[in-house]
């Protein structure tokens, strides 16, 4: 129930073609957190075996980086669908009212799904549904 890791994807297309940015951060080895996130990260080391031991960054990097090879290697059309469902099935944040800053506004709606481009789909308190192509520090409210 607590946050180890966050992922920023950007979708753009240039005079070549598509492609895709991906930002990845995990937490490894962090035993103390903000305050202000203490309640709600977490991170690899203190969910495997409580903090008692530190683990290998490079190893952990190289395995991410692996996978994400693999996953790249598949058809475009077959990564994106099957990342879609992937998401959709493990996203802590599906069916979770969240709060967002889009364009410097605070918004805030309940996450219900993400559309055919991948952008989360929140329906709003007033019942309208508002699709989130690009967002600020999403969280889920507690």
């Amino acid at each position: 129930g607590k946050k180890v890791c966050g992922l920023l994807a950007e979708v753009g297309s240039s005079s070549e073609g598509a492609f895709i940015v991906i930002g990845v951060g995990v937490n490894v080895n962090t035993r103390d957190f903000p305050e202000e996130i203490a309640a709600t990260a977490t991170s690899l080391c203190l969910e495997v075996d409580g903090g008692k031991r530190e683990m290998d960054r490079t190893s952990l990097a190289g395995g991410l980086l692996h996978r994400l090879h693999q996953e790249f290697s598949r058809s475009s059309d077959d990564l994106f669908v099957g990342a879609m469902e992937e998401v959709r099935e493990r996203s802590f944040l599906m069916g979770k009212t969240v709060r967002a800053f889009v364009d410097g506004a605070e918004c805030f709606g309940r996450v219900m799904d993400l559309n055919p481009d991948g952008h989360l789909v929140l329906m709003m308190p007033d019942g309208s549904r508002r699709e989130l192509s690009s967002a600020e520090n999403v969280r889920a409210v507690v």
